[in-house]
């Protein structure tokens, strides 16, 4: 019988000794090493494993001048489709016209009249030509009819007033003194050249009269040749600057006499410029709400159904107009969320995956973030990436043939970052 407790103890460790065997000396010794070790180079292999984030965006394949679309300025029906897709137009070409009261020729034909008539006009001077009568003008009807009743009434002051009979006299001899300036001009120039041909012969006949070759009557001669061409060139240039200030003289009597003129006639002159202002605006706002205009130089394209009747509410694509080649350099625009944002930075790598070429069998373009918007401009929230295109093969060696606004999804390749640097960031948001 056991009666001491110590010997109950020891005879316990002897037999847990028998059940676990003899402890293992190397784990005891080298447990504590290999453990360090693998810490060590697990947080070694996390400083250098490095890989970068990918963030992607919906983007679009385009140039870098995009194409512009073009939209119906009324609601209504196209009138007429002066182009063809495809066609090579210039800015603000004519592409077609807006059902409207109006005729679009006689609207040119106004329009041209009216460019002719306003430098005239800003002088005072009242064109001869009649203005033409029966024009299908539509709404201008009114304003054409206004200017053209003022038109005719200024021209029946002017035929009954003597003033105006003296100015039209002045400017009559004005313009036959401007009409000789080219033909004294071209006198001016021969008789430059006969005077320097006699003066070379006076000059050889003075060095041939000492040795006798030439008398001394034919050296005269020679001389009052030379005298006589010289007189006739002054004359001439004297004659010219008379012209200059005979023209001068009578432009300055025409505006004293137009400033003396009578007050009705000058109200009549205000009138009928300002009745011209107004026309001219009047068919620039024809012109906005009726006719399509090209916004840009470029090529036709249609976006769908177009042909004349068809109706069109304001504001609804009709047409759009492609840059031309030289303004085709291919880009990519992106739109970036919120997130993942302030990773991406200009110069990064970016791979584009397009739409309709998939891309493990196609391959992927590549290229580099040009720029970024510093405020979102694609839509709420989203900040346009532009994005320049290496060229348009694939990774696989396959060319994509361009279409405008392409559909993709751009991949950009941001910065490294160590797999010990996540780790840690994520340690630290979920103690955050």
């Amino acid at each position: 019988m056991i009666e001491q407790p110590e010997d109950i103890r020891l005879n316990e460790s002897r037999e847990d000794q028998q059940w676990l065997g003899p402890p293992p000396g190397w784990l005891l010794h080298w447990g504590i090493t290999f453990v360090l070790t693998a810490v060590l180079l697990l947080v070694f292999l996390g400083f250098w494993l490095r890989y970068p984030d990918v963030v992607e965006a919906h983007a679009v394949l385009t140039t870098r001048q995009p194409p512009v679309r073009v939209v119906a300025p009324v609601t209504g029906r196209l009138q007429a489709w002066m182009t063809g897709e495809g066609a090579l137009v210039q800015k603000n070409s004519p592409l077609g016209l807006m059902e409207n009261s109006a005729r679009y020729p006689d609207i040119l034909r106004l329009d041209t009249l009216l460019d002719h008539f306003g430098p005239q006009l800003e002088k005072e001077w009242l064109p001869e030509s009649d203005l033409p009568s029966g024009l299908s003008l539509g709404t201008l009807q009114d304003e054409y009819a206004l200017f053209y009743q003022h038109f005719e009434n200024l021209r029946y002051q002017l035929s009954q007033d003597a003033t105006e009979q003296r100015i039209k006299a002045m400017q009559e001899q004005i313009a036959q003194i401007r009409a000789l300036e080219p033909v004294l001009k071209q006198q001016s120039i021969t008789l430059s050249q006969e005077v320097q041909v006699v003066n070379e012969r006076q000059q050889r006949y003075q060095q041939n009269v000492p040795g006798g070759v030439i008398s001394q009557y034919e050296f005269e001669e020679a001389r009052q040749a030379f005298l006589r061409a010289q007189r006739e060139l002054q004359d001439l240039k004297r004659d010219s600057i008379n012209n200059r200030r005979t023209m001068a003289s009578l432009e300055e009597q025409i505006l004293a006499l137009r400033q003396n003129r009578n007050e009705g006639v000058k109200e009549a002159w205000r009138q009928l410029r300002d009745d011209l202002k107004r026309l001219h605006g009047a068919i620039a706002e024809w012109d906005r709400q009726y006719l399509i205009r090209s916004p840009i130089d470029g090529y036709v394209a249609l976006t769908g159904a177009l042909s004349e009747g068809q109706s069109f509410a304001q504001g609804e694509e009709m047409l759009a107009v492609l840059p031309p080649e030289r303004d085709s350099a291919y880009i990519v625009r992106a739109g970036l969320s919120g997130q993942g944002l302030g990773k991406v930075e200009t110069g990064m790598q970016v791979l584009l995956r397009l739409d309709g070429y998939p891309y493990r069998e196609y391959g992927e373009l590549t290229g580099r973030v040009a720029s970024l918007s510093p405020i979102p401009d694609e839509g709420p929230g989203l900040y346009r990436a532009v994005i320049r295109l290496d060229s348009l093969v694939t990774s696989h060696g396959a060319a994509i043939y361009f279409r405008q606004e392409t559909g993709a999804t751009a991949r950009i390749i941001t910065r490294p970052r160590s797999l010990l640097q996540r780790v840690f960031d994520r340690l630290t948001s979920g103690l955050s």
